[in-house]
């Protein structure tokens, strides 16, 4: 049994986003793995779902438990904590992306301008999914305690904001190199959608028993709503860059053209409406996060109505940052004896290799109850 202040479908819908992140992480770049699996930032594959889901989880967990310590601890202490432990956690972005560059001389660092200087460091390396947790979360937390209708003004505000600064340029300046990497510094404001629909889905999840009914009726038409909307706009590439795709003129190969998890043809144009995770889209994050939210309401469908648990992911849940870390390490130490070329049933045994070897370490951190937390 969980203890009381836990939430079983939260836990459960965590632990499975470690583990497709373990995945997707690991067979990037392996021929015989189907191409869902893989990043390709022409279009929203199942990996580019997974780190939506970190940051809904995030959105979730958030709200619980600033509500908690400001009603224990009161308002000031309760942003003292949130600000103190999202900068921890920009800090160690920073510390494991590392800043981009390498300089070999005194001359070569003294000669650049403050400008390029912040270019070449800061635009790609330590704009990762920790840093991105963090600056993001600092940007919802003056609204993260608010009624649900001004958190989703400040999103629609957010992501709205992206919209315009793309199309004065940012776009561009983001896919230039050094590239920006989940959306490059102003990432956060997309981000913001699946961190806000976290915090929507604890306060239909956290409701009182009596009106226990609604939560995940909730969960399924907000996750509809977000998706669809997240393809409707995908579909302003037709009006922004028209006969360019070599359409069919059959109306439904026609929408998939435009469809996630589906390949977009060959002559695809690449412009701001496309579901990139590398430029952090509008339309890559509402649907991600709409996506997010339905795979939350089969978790607590699962969990919290029926009583399902798989204990694997109980533990890859409570040790979510530790396991971020320990897995890239053991990631360094397995693919390098992973061909690209390797043949499937290959694969599979170096993923249970890594695998086996993260859990070992996630398993012993649990015996002794050392958790990495922020």
């Amino acid at each position: 049994m969980s203890p009381p202040d836990r939430v079983a479908s939260l836990d459960q819908f965590r632990g499975y986003t470690v583990l497709g992140m373990f995945v997707v992480n690991f067979v990037g770049g392996l021929n015989a793995v189907p191409d869902l699996l893989k990043h390709h930032h022409t279009y929203c594959s199942y990996a580019d779902t997974i780190m939506p889901q970190f940051l809904l989880a995030v959105g979730f967990g958030f709200r619980l438990s600033f509500l908690r310590r400001l009603e224990k601890d009161g308002k000031w202490a309760a942003y003292r904590h949130a600000v103190t432990r999202n900068l921890g956690l920009i800090l160690l972005g920073i510390v494991v992306y590392h800043l981009t560059g390498n300089y070999k001389s005194w001359a070569d660092l003294s000669s650049q301008s403050l400008g390029d200087f912040l270019l070449k460091t800061c635009k790609r390396g330590p704009f990762e999914t920790l840093t991105h947790i963090g600056v993001t979360s600092l940007w919802v937390l003056p609204v993260i305690a608010s009624a649900g209708w001004v958190r989703v003004l400040f999103a629609l505000a957010s992501g709205g904001l992206h919209v315009w600064l793309s199309h004065a340029g940012y776009y561009e300046w983001n896919l230039m190199d050094p590239r920006g990497i989940d959306g490059g510094p102003l990432g956060f404001l997309t981000w913001t959608i699946p961190l806000i629909a976290g915090s929507l889905a604890h306060d239909w999840v956290m409701r009182p028993k009596k009106e226990d009914e609604g939560p995940l009726s909730n969960l399924l038409m907000g996750g509809v709503v977000l998706m669809a909307a997240g393809y409707v706009l995908s579909c302003l590439n037709r009006w922004t860059s028209p006969n360019i795709w070599g359409f069919t003129g059959d109306w439904w190969q026609d929408q998939l053209a435009t469809a996630p998890f589906v390949a977009p043809p060959e002559m695809w144009k690449l412009n701001y409406w496309v579901m990139s995770q590398r430029a952090g889209s509008i339309t890559y994050l509402l649907f991600a996060a709409g996506f997010g939210l339905v795979v939350l309401a089969l978790f607590r469908w699962l969990c919290d109505n029926r009583g399902w648990r798989w204990a694997y992911l109980d533990l890859l849940g409570r040790h979510a940052l530790a396991g971020y870390i320990i897995h890239s390490m053991v990631e360094e130490a397995v693919k390098p004896f992973v061909p690209k070329d390797s043949p499937g049933w290959y694969v599979v045994l170096a993923i249970g290799v890594y695998l086996g070897i993260v859990t070992l370490f996630l398993r012993h951190l649990d015996r002794n109850r050392l958790f990495l937390k922020l």
